[in-house]
């Protein structure tokens, strides 16, 4: 007698669905373990991304902070020097040349009197310094980082936010971010002379930060205080606080949830339907010299935040459990297989038995 399905199918599922069951567990349990220790890399990887982006920050500023230091300090007599030029004003220009085009990264170094009036600027662009005739030498008495600058106390240093350069009331094209850092000048009585103005190329400091990043997964984003982008995956979204267009261009705005998080804690990482966000707050000049060395420094507490962000369809490519499903499905397919012919093998003998014994009662009737 043949057997019937139904009698394979009273023997598979008791045989199939234990493992089964036990195959399922095995995979999940395997694809938890191996996806949790995926993230632990990315995550930790993340994380060691950005602590060395802000040791890249704090290296840079203190170089920065040390220029203007040593150029204040070799410029003892500057009290001889004017707008209209002269001997020490000629020697002034030279030094400032060859510092210029040695260092690389200021676009301007001025000495500025203590009327606000330029007596030197050394304009940098292309590799080639350039010292500005008298006659195209500005007053700068109005701008906040003279104002700034002349008020401090020798010694004291006065540091700019990151904005784009402005000349004649109107954005540089190309567009030029600088980041300002001066120091006031005393003669050898105490009397104030002016000051010395370094207009650090913020390009180069961003620029460092974009080289720095080394992350195949994550994007880079660099956002101030106000959630403004000064890097963004999108360069249409930077400097948003410097046009009235961009005025809504905002971390927040993009990030809401993601921004709320970064407020509550200076560093972290912080998951969201959008991806992983790890985040770092910097603080320029305090990472540069420390609470004690930055004591006399205007905008101490001035900070950016550097952002990474890795979107969620990147996270999901690295942690695909599409390969742990074909894999699961290759293995129950297999033990389909195995259980039917198993269950097969028992229904016949089952059969023979039962065809058997029917035989021995009729041989004993």
């Amino acid at each position: 007698m043949p057997v019937r399905n139904r009698d394979i199918a009273m023997r598979f599922f008791p045989i199939f669905i234990p493992v089964a069951v036990v195959t399922i567990i095995v995979v999940y349990l395997f694809f938890s373990f191996n996806q949790r220790a995926a993230r632990d890399i990315i995550e930790h990887d993340e994380l060691h991304n950005i602590e060395r982006l802000k040791a890249v920050s704090s290296e840079d500023l203190r170089s920065v902070i040390a220029d203007l230091l040593i150029l204040s300090d070799h410029n003892k007599d500057l009290g001889s020097v004017s707008g209209d030029g002269g001997a020490d004003a000629d020697e002034l220009v030279r030094e400032y040349l060859s510092f210029s085009v040695r260092r690389g990264v200021y676009g301007q170094i001025c000495y500025i009197g203590k009327d606000g009036k330029e007596l030197v600027r050394v304009n940098y662009e292309g590799g080639k310094a350039v010292s500005v005739p008298s006659s195209e030498l500005q007053n700068k008495s109005s701008r906040y980082y003279f104002k700034d600058t002349i008020a401090l106390r020798r010694g004291g240093i006065f540091v700019s936010h990151i904005g784009l350069n402005v000349e004649n009331g109107k954005i540089e094209e190309p567009k030029k971010p600088v980041m300002r850092l001066g120091t006031p000048v005393f003669d050898s009585k105490g009397d104030r002379l002016g000051i010395v103005l370094l207009n650090y190329l913020g390009g180069e400091f961003l620029g460092k930060l974009k080289r720095y990043h080394e992350s195949d997964l994550s994007k880079l984003m660099v956002i101030n205080r106000e959630g403004y982008y000064l890097v963004a995956d999108k360069s249409g979204d930077e400097w948003g606080f410097m046009y009235e267009e961009k005025a809504d261009n905002t971390f927040q705005r993009s990030y809401p949830g993601v921004w709320r998080k970064i407020l509550q804690e200076k560093d972290g990482q912080v998951y969201s339907k959008e991806g992983l966000f790890t985040f770092a707050t910097i603080y320029p000049v305090l990472d540069a010299l420390g609470w004690k060395g930055a004591g006399g420094v205007k905008n101490r507490r001035y900070f950016l935040r550097i952002v990474s962000f890795i979107p969620a369809r990147t996270l999901g490519m690295q942690m695909d459990a599409r390969g742990y499903i074909q894999g699961a499905g290759l293995v129950l397919f297999a033990f389909i297989v195995l259980s039917w012919y198993l269950a097969r093998a028992r229904a016949r003998r089952f059969n023979a038995e039962d065809k058997l014994e029917t035989h021995i009662r009729e041989e004993h009737r």
